[in-house]
């Protein structure tokens, strides 16, 4: 069997590929995080997060980058703990809140309920650890043994969950290294990140 790189030395080659392309997007990944505040997240999410985003926390709490410009992974802004908590209450919030109330035309066509139950929007097993533009990037840390436990899905703002981005943060992580250097994420003054257009 093939030992997995750690994920604190791709942490280290995406940050030294980062650092060496645009100083000003380099000065945005904060230091590692503390383990109070790492645990508070897991308190307050009431999960365990996975050991090797734990790992990535302990070397780099996200990112401060309040206008958004500094993408470098393709997810938009990397989340510190304190986002990651704050983005999974408004989550929650939003969710009972429209959990809490009927829609009566629905319950009046039987057409539509004919169509079956409507995938979830949001569940408390995700975990944001990128914003862009409102949709979320996640570690799924689902234990129920329906879903892997840590894969890495989308948030959709408009439309719920989209599933298969990667197995888990380490495959995540090293896959935003290999675009880096294979050219397929930009890392230049106000770039999104993003895929290079046609």
């Amino acid at each position: 069997m093939v030992a997995r790189r750690p994920v604190e030395d791709i942490r280290r080659d995406v940050c030294s590929y980062v650092e060496a392309r645009c100083q000003e997007t380099a000065q945005t990944i904060r230091t590692g995080a503390s383990p109070s505040e790492i645990s508070e997240v897991e308190s307050t999410l009431g999960v365990a997060l996975p050991s090797s985003f734990r790992a990535y926390l302990r070397c780099a709490n996200g990112q401060h980058d309040p206008a958004g410009l500094r993408d470098f992974t393709g997810a938009g802004r990397l989340l510190s703990t304190t986002d990651i908590i704050s983005a999974w209450c408004m989550l929650r919030d939003i969710d009972t809140e429209t959990r809490s109330h009927t829609v009566p035309e629905l319950e009046r066509s039987p057409g539509l309920t004919a169509l079956g139950p409507m995938a979830p929007w949001w569940r408390p097993t995700l975990v944001p650890f990128g914003d862009c533009d409102g949709n979320t990037l996640c570690i799924d840390v689902d234990s129920s043994g329906a879903r892997p436990s840590e894969e890495i899905v989308w948030h959709v703002h408009d439309f719920g969950i989209e599933r298969g981005v990667a197995p888990d943060f380490h495959a995540w992580l090293l896959a935003v290294l290999e675009r880096l250097k294979a050219g397929g994420l930009r890392v230049e003054p106000n770039a999104t990140g993003r895929e290079p257009g046609p």
